[in-house]
């Protein structure tokens, strides 16, 4: 219903990446956290918890490298946003995410 109402608000993004992440779908928030960034990238909050998300995902697996590519709309290949100082946001493959965190 939120994003019915407001589609273009990074904030509906974020807080429903937030529930995903707080219900145990790092894969789903994550998805969501990108969203929210394509519409205001300078989002500490949602920057921070990308973050928390990918760590997340990368514990989760035995060998970080092993991930299986990740995949956008119209089949292109998906980065990951990984957050510097500054809250800039860099983008970077997921495999190599694992040396930022």
């Amino acid at each position: 219903l939120a994003l019915a109402i407001a589609p273009r608000n990074a904030s509906t993004y974020a807080a429903l990446g937030f529930t995903h992440h707080l219900r145990g779908d790092p894969d789903g928030a994550i998805e969501l956290y990108h969203q929210s960034l394509s519409l205001k990238p300078d989002d500490t909050f949602t920057c921070e918890m990308l973050k928390e998300a990918l760590k997340d995902v990368l514990l989760a697996t035995s060998d970080p490298l092993s991930l299986p590519p990740m995949s956008a709309p119209g089949g292109a290949a998906a980065s990951a946003v990984g957050v510097g100082r500054g809250a800039s946001v860099v983008k970077m493959d997921v495999s190599a995410a694992h040396s930022v965190l």
